[in-house]
């Protein structure tokens, strides 16, 4: 049998006519009243589905015109509406002479069920007669103007709350605009120092994968080999420890994290362990001279990260045998404020003056034109700010930067 099924959304078109053809119907389409005349003067149907709130014409409209033409009185007419369902749209519908008022969304079974049964029960009497509609017509436009007017009134209280929300929207945006503009910085910031950092990293790997793969079948350049694999190591644990930087970065950002109350102490030692695991390859020695075992600051899970780039930054930047890391904790008060001194008196290549104040930046220093170390320094900078502390340094050996660094961390103390 042939369908002519009408609706301005080609989605719901499209869906209609797949369940229709699924089932052995011809379907022709039309996108609103005025086009589904047209299609019914060339073609013969058996039934029109028709949506209610379209263009040009609507379905009242299309179902009076339909009615009212003797030629198509004994086509079935259908509305299939998700707009027009209160109960007198339903009224007004069948009042006009459709067959059935269906209700959008449907299950497909159940709605391929009524079609079906419309189409082999429904007898060419049932169908309303011309005379019928005639004689109504003065009461069907009443009904169809309450209609109209019902909807116009629905659509003006949804347009006056949609306003309301999008001005509330708008002034939310407003309030968080320099937030997200921040945020937005800070991503972009990320994504280019990352990527610069990663693929320098993964450069020195295949440089080294490289080196060492030229020297395969000469067993007398062990000891090359076996440094190039050590440095391709050391670069895996870079790239590590820059996601690992950017990951709790990112957090320490986003996040306002609480404080609690913590042992330095004891994070220390894990941190000496970590990163001498870490960097098996090499030979460090680090020594601790506390005043106590127990000391206690207001801090996070972000200490370990705070500890091992400090100490991670030392072995990095360590050209001699022996990696030699002396760490004095001590109590000192200003303004009348105990604080815990940390020092980290390491014996590498150190940091010039010039970038001293620079160092714990990330990226170019437009008005200075200095840049800053890393991801890592950066994170440290970052937490020592969180736990309202303070992060310096100095030469190991006052006026001597090759000497090597010391870093030197001021950190409230809690009892």
């Amino acid at each position: 049998m042939k369908v002519l099924i009408v609706d301005d959304n080609k989605e719901n078109l499209y869906l209609l006519e797949r369940m229709l053809k699924n089932i052995g119907h011809e379907v022709v389409m039309a996108e609103n009243g005025k086009q589904a005349l047209e299609r019914l003067q060339s073609d013969n149907f058996k039934m029109i589905i028709s949506d209610i709130l379209m263009p040009v014409m609507d379905g009242y409209q299309l179902c009076h015109a339909v009615r009212s033409n003797e030629e198509f009185s004994d086509i079935l007419f259908v509305f299939y509406t998700a707009t027009y369902v209160e109960k007198p749209d339903e009224e007004l519908a069948l009042k006009m002479g459709a067959n059935k008022f269906i209700r959008k969304p449907m299950e497909p079974e159940k709605f391929i069920k009524i079609i079906e049964n419309l189409l082999q029960n429904t007898e060419p009497s049932q169908v309303k007669p011309k005379k019928d509609i005639f004689k109504e017509e003065k009461g069907l436009f009443k009904l169809y103007s309450e209609r109209l007017v019902n909807k116009l009134e629905q659509k003006f209280l949804a347009l006056e709350k949609e306003k309301i929300e999008r001005q509330r929207i708008v002034q939310k945006l407003r309030e968080n605009e320099e937030k997200y503009r921040v945020a937005y910085n800070r991503a972009e910031l990320y994504k280019d120092l990352f990527a610069h950092d990663i693929s320098n990293i993964l450069q020195s790997i295949l440089s080294g994968v490289q080196l060492t793969e030229q020297f395969l079948g000469h067993p007398e350049k062990f000891e090359y080999k076996k440094k190039t694999l050590e440095g391709i190591k050391e670069q895996v644990i870079r790239g590590a420890n820059l996601v690992s930087n950017v990951r709790n970065l990112s957090q320490l950002e986003s996040v306002k994290i609480s404080l609690k109350r913590v042992n330095i102490c004891k994070i220390l030692k894990n941190s000496i362990a970590f990163v001498k695991n870490a960097y098996s390859h090499r030979k460090i020695n680090i020594q601790v001279n506390s005043i106590g075992e127990i000391l206690y600051i207001q801090a996070n899970y972000f200490l370990n990260a705070l500890f091992e780039n400090i100490l991670t930054n030392s072995v990095k930047h360590n050209k001699n045998p022996m990696v030699r890391i002396n760490i004095r904790v001590f109590r000192v008060g200003i303004n009348e404020v105990n604080y815990l001194k940390i020092e980290f008196l390491d014996n590498g290549t150190g940091v010039e003056d010039a970038r001293k104040e620079n160092i714990f930046l990330r990226g170019v220093n437009e008005d200075k034109g200095a840049y800053g170390i890393g991801f890592g320094l950066w994170l440290v900078k970052n937490i020592v700010d969180s736990y309202n502390g303070k992060i310096w340094v100095e030469d190991r050996v006052k006026g001597d930067h090759t000497k090597g660094s010391n870093f030197v961390l001021l950190i409230p103390e809690v009892v």
